[in-house]
């Protein structure tokens, strides 16, 4: 199936056997979402609908509208920065990322705390709660051979659950 995926304004097409009428992103190693479906944009109000900073992390750990989609959101928090540390832990030099970690540690006192807990987690997929309205969702990410600092990510409205929109 195929979906179409805003980018800044522009369109690109991403098929693939995830590729669903489900929400669709696709971000860098800094988190910055560079493309995503209208889907994406309904689910993630107050971040990919509007004129929103784009970056995953500062999403997370500066809106207010975080805690109030993402269901156990510190505990999701918990394992973004560990996962952010594991794609940094192979970027050091990236100084984009090292920016980023210097804002967040500076105006975000839970991302300061679970950066200093040094927690490492591969990206793993699995089930994605979000609240108001509940939506269950399966997580799968994909990331390109020919570009591996590129992942899309996927999630799937889960059968039979209120993920369906």
């Amino acid at each position: 199936m195929r979906a179409t995926l805003a980018r800044g304004g522009h369109s690109a097409g991403a098929t693939s056997s995830c590729v669903n009428t489900g929400p669709i992103e696709s971000n860098t190693p800094s988190r910055r979402i560079s493309a995503w479906n209208s889907a994406a944009a309904k689910l993630f109000v107050g971040w990919l609908d509007g004129e929103h900073d784009r970056n995953l992390m500062r999403f997370i750990f500066r809106s207010p509208a975080a805690p109030r989609l993402i269901d156990d959101w510190q505990d999701r928090a918990r394992r973004v920065v560990a996962e952010f540390r594991a794609d940094f832990s192979r970027r050091l030099d990236d100084s984009t990322m090292r920016g980023l970690i210097e804002e967040l540690s500076q105006t975000s006192p839970l991302f300061a705390r679970l950066w200093r807990d040094q927690a490492v987690l591969a990206r793993e997929g699995g089930e994605r709660r979000f609240l108001a309205p509940a939506r269950r969702f399966r997580q799968s990410t994909l990331v390109f051979a020919s570009h591996p600092e590129t992942k899309l990510v996927c999630l799937t409205p889960i059968d039979g659950g209120p993920g369906r929109s």
